[in-house]
C-alpha cells in the first residue's frame, strides 16, 4: 500500500499545501483566520476559530511559568 499526503485542491488543485485532517483543502483556502499571536510574536497558523494554535499555546505556558518562578539566588545572596 502506498501513503500519500492529500494535498489541497484549491487553486485548481495547483496549491502545495497539505489539506486539512477530513477536508480537501488547506486552512487559507478553506477561510481560517491567522492567529494574531501572542507577546508580541506573530503566528503564521490557522485555526478553524481563529483561536491559538498547539504551538502558541505551549509557548504562551512556558512564558507564564517562567515569569512564575522565584529568581534564583547567586553567591552574593541576591
Amino acid at each position: 500500500m502506498v501513503w500519500s499526503d492529500p494535498g489541497c485542491k484549491g487553486d485548481d488543485g495547483l496549491c502545495d499545501r497539505l489539506a486539512v485532517v477530513g477536508e480537501t483543502r488547506c486552512a487559507q483556502h478553506l477561510g481560517w483566520p491567522l492567529y494574531p499571536g501572542h507577546g508580541g510574536r506573530s503566528c503564521d497558523r490557522r485555526t478553524r476559530d481563529g483561536r491559538q494554535c498547539a504551538t502558541c499555546q505551549e509557548q504562551e505556558y512556558y512564558l507564564r511559568t517562567a515569569d512564575a518562578l522565584p529568581e534564583p539566588e547567586t553567591e552574593g545572596g541576591r
